[in-house]
């Protein structure tokens, strides 16, 4: 009895062990991890959270064909908010960050 209740504590460890081992960092993502990467100072967050608010509400109300017709307006007229809160070096980390995202893809091969 005390070899079983032994063996199943030193698996439990074990799993335990393995378990940790294979944590990774959480990884950085959506736009708080932009923002953070971008460095922006605290000025600069307050104005991307009220753009966020405001663009969020923009999308809130459409329906999904709506969304689907008018997103590409939307998000350019996002794109030039942004570029006017970011400075010049900012903006350019911005489009490496983006470029780098979509490059990472969600495993999609581009058509040859």
């Amino acid at each position: 009895m005390k070899k079983l209740i032994m063996i199943a504590v030193a698996a439990m460890l074990a799993l335990n062990v393995a378990a940790e081992d294979k944590k990774e960092a959480p990884k950085k993502g959506g736009r708080q991890g932009l923002m953070k990467e971008l460095e922006l100072s605290k000025e600069q967050t307050a104005k991307m959270r009220e753009l966020n608010k405001k663009f969020a509400e923009k999308v809130k109300g459409l329906s999904q064909e709506e969304r689907k017709a008018k997103m590409k307006d939307i998000q350019k007229e996002r794109q030039a908010a942004v570029a006017e809160i970011l400075n010049e070096e900012q903006q350019a980390k911005l489009k490496e960050l983006m470029a780098k995202r979509r490059g990472a893809g969600k495993g999609k091969k581009k058509p040859e």
